[in-house]
């Protein structure tokens, strides 16, 4: 019979295979991708801290024992210490990125299985806040002088909400340097340098204030 006689001859993965019973006609043939061995797992939250109500962005990837990155086609399982405390959005095919929304306050532990290793990353999510306040409201140095100041965070129902990073940021380094993490921070002017005006931004939550100062001479 001709089925028995029929004889698929593969040449390569890449160029085909030859049919006798069609006539010799190559039937086309694709490589096999294979994801390289997973040895870790990493978790990326932003920002780390969140009020209730907002929206944080949370990613995956997964690395081989080298450190390389094992690409995005395997798929992550998404965990969550207390599932009442977000709303969740996947946001790509392969679960790689999700987004949550905070409900309730609490401490949140996130985590994504890969490939059966698994890594996680911790969220903080606080009562929804009233806008900020720095103290004092502003300020005016002398070069070569310095000044403490204090970053004021409270929720809507005024009570105080302690343990936050803070970012301070300036728009003018050769005025007044900037500085991490605390809500506190003391401020120093060079002794040499211009003078003028500029501004200390405070940043946290997804919220920030601005602290006017003042250089002179």
């Amino acid at each position: 019979m001709r089925s028995a006689r029929r004889v698929i001859l593969c040449v390569t993965l890449f160029s085909g295979c030859a049919d006798a019973s069609s006539g010799g006609r190559r039937v086309p043939t694709f490589p096999l991708f294979v994801e390289p061995p997973v040895n870790h797992v990493n978790v990326y939250t932003w920002p780390t801290t969140v009020q209730v109500g907002d929206t944080l962005s949370v990613s995956t990837d997964s690395f081989d024992a080298n450190g390389q990155g094992t690409g995005s086609r395997l798929p992550a399982v998404w965990a969550f210490s207390d599932e009442s405390l977000v709303a969740r959005t996947i946001t790509n095919v392969n679960g790689r990125r999700v987004l949550l929304r905070g409900l309730r306050p609490g401490l949140l532990q996130v985590s994504a299985t890969i490939a059966e290793r698994s890594g996680f990353d911790t969220v903080r999510i606080i009562p929804a806040l009233a806008p900020l306040r720095v103290e004092p409201s502003t300020l005016t140095l002398r070069r070569g002088d310095s000044a403490m100041v204090r970053l004021i965070v409270r929720d809507v129902a005024d009570v105080p909400v302690n343990n936050l990073v803070v970012f301070w940021e300036t728009r003018d380094f050769a005025l007044v340097r900037a500085g991490c993490c605390r809500d506190t921070l003391t401020v120093r002017l060079p002794v040499s340098g211009g003078t003028g005006t500029t501004q200390l931004v405070a940043k946290t939550a997804n919220l920030s204030v601005a602290l006017p100062i003042t250089v002179t001479p």
